[in-house]
């Protein structure tokens, strides 16, 4: 067993399950502190689920077993994304100010932020695309903007520990050049920094495994095969009788051939599970001393491996900022709203023209009254949260891997949203009072009515209050 480092990531006799499935089988692994090391292996082998399992952001339904443990916080930088439905940053806002607001939210101070942001942006190549919005990004510049992120606030302070960086498949859907560049910037992080790097990749090329320090090989099932120094793992394999024959072949790709599945044929597949159970109960016997059993005052909890929550004030102010960001630029949404309003504004005025004809109100106008009210009080408290209901399933990812990193609560994200949709009410009492001519407001209206409608009733006769209801409902 060699020495393991504090800045290390550890962890031993890790399992997941969830509804009775195994999705991870108990494991040992470690990954070293400024170097690279890669996940490989085939679709279903558990990759997600062993970064998600190390950096404690599983949902609480999965049951997780063993221990992990780092001297080092959690960076995750979202990977496998979509570009419409899972997309991982906000997209009205621009390159330098997603920085500056993951900085803020982090702890720091504007001025600070704003410094550490420019320094950013030249680590990772963006400083070209600072005042781009990230929605005119390319796909490569988002997944180095990601990276950026898991990494802006980090305390660089005497003692303190570098960020862990944890990638769930950073180069998916890029092109080889992109998804080189990606592979290239994670290395040069952990080198610098001297932290923990750990990416899952699908098929990589040739010059992205010559990127690889260390590198761990699953297989279907959540086994792990291999975890150990890459230059090491075709050794490893050759000692079991799984030589790569053909030269100049790709190590990653003889690798995930060797653990997948051809589930085309039953008999092949019988053949590639029996493979994989040998090549897995060998790792175990050799991975007993790869990491310490018991590692005193070393335990990492899930929920401590990111930091502690912030200030819930300062970040209730912060994201109301970038709510009201997003607002002002998200041009389309803002004419759309315009428009509904105006043509609330002409059905309403319409419809309901001038009560009682611009003189004093009488009961029989108190039934279009409330109408107008209902009304009005409806298409103006749909207009304003439609937008908030399409921008909460939009924004999920982006605010679960801020509450993750324990920047605020899922509270203080829903009140900025609804402190910026209450500016429908003065609308609407302006709406109201303008239909009225001469009329000091809504309030003064129905006073006036009920005045009036005493004086056309009988008083203290059932029958002429009876003939007023009468008239009304025939109206």
């Amino acid at each position: 067993m060699d020495d393991v480092s504090s800045n290390d990531l550890c962890w031993r006799d890790l399992a997941v399950s969830v509804s009775g499935k195994q999705l991870l089988n108990d494991c040992n692994g470690i990954a070293r502190a400024g170097r690279l090391m890669g996940i490989l292996g085939p679709s279903g082998a558990g990759k997600s689920t062993l970064l998600s399992a190390l950096s404690g952001t599983l949902p609480r339904r999965f049951t997780v077993s063993g221990h992990v443990w780092s001297a080092s916080r959690v960076g995750v930088a979202e990977g496998n994304t979509s570009a419409h439905q899972d997309d991982p940053f906000f997209l009205e806002l621009t390159v330098y100010e997603t920085l500056c607001f993951a900085s803020q939210l982090a702890g720091r101070s504007l001025m600070a932020a704003q410094h550490e942001a420019e320094g950013l942006l030249q680590r990772v190549g963006l400083a070209a695309a600072a005042t781009r919005r990230v929605d005119h990004t390319t796909k490569g510049e988002q997944r180095r903007l990601a990276v950026a992120c898991a990494i802006a606030g980090e305390d660089q302070g005497v003692g303190r520990c570098p960020r862990a960086l944890l990638a769930d498949e950073p180069t998916t859907g890029l092109d080889a050049f992109q998804a080189q560049r990606v592979a290239e910037l994670l290395k040069e992080l952990a080198v610098t920094r001297s932290c923990v790097a750990l990416c899952s990749l699908h098929q990589p090329r040739s010059s992205m495994w010559r990127c690889l320090e260390d590198v761990l090989v699953m297989a279907p099932g959540g086994f792990v095969v291999y975890c150990g120094r890459a230059d090491e793992m075709p050794k490893h394999f050759s000692s079991l009788g799984h030589s790569c024959i053909e030269e100049g072949v790709n190590p990653a790709e003889f690798a995930i051939d060797l653990v997948s599945i051809d589930h085309e044929s039953q008999t092949q597949a019988m053949k590639d599970r029996l493979r994989i159970e040998k090549l897995d109960f060998s790792w175990r016997r050799s991975s007993e001393n790869l990491v310490p059993r018991r590692r005193s005052g070393a335990v990492l909890p899930p929920n401590d491996r990111f930091g502690f929550r912030r200030s819930s004030a300062r970040a209730l102010g912060l994201l109301v900022k970038r709510a009201t960001l997003q607002i002002g630029r998200d041009h389309v949404t803002n004419v759309l709203r315009l428009v509904g309003t105006a043509g609330l504004a002409l059905v309403f005025g319409l419809h309901f023209g001038r009560l009682d004809g611009g003189g004093l109100p009488t009961a029989r106008s108190v039934a279009a009254r409330i109408c107008l009210v209902s009304f009005g009080v409806i298409a103006m408290a749909m207009l304003a949260m439609a937008r908030a209901v399409d921008r909460f399933a939009k924004e999920r990812a982006i605010v679960h891997r801020e509450r993750l990193s324990r920047c605020y609560s899922g509270f203080v994200y829903l009140l900025s949203k609804v402190s910026l949709t209450d500016f429908a009410a003065p609308t609407l009492q302006e709406t109201s009072d303008g239909l009225h001519p001469g009329s000091n407001g809504l309030q003064p209206t129905l006073q006036e009515t009920s005045d009036r409608a005493a004086a056309e009733c009988a008083p203290g006769t059932l029958r002429g209050y009876q003939r007023h209801i009468t008239a009304l409902a025939e109206q």
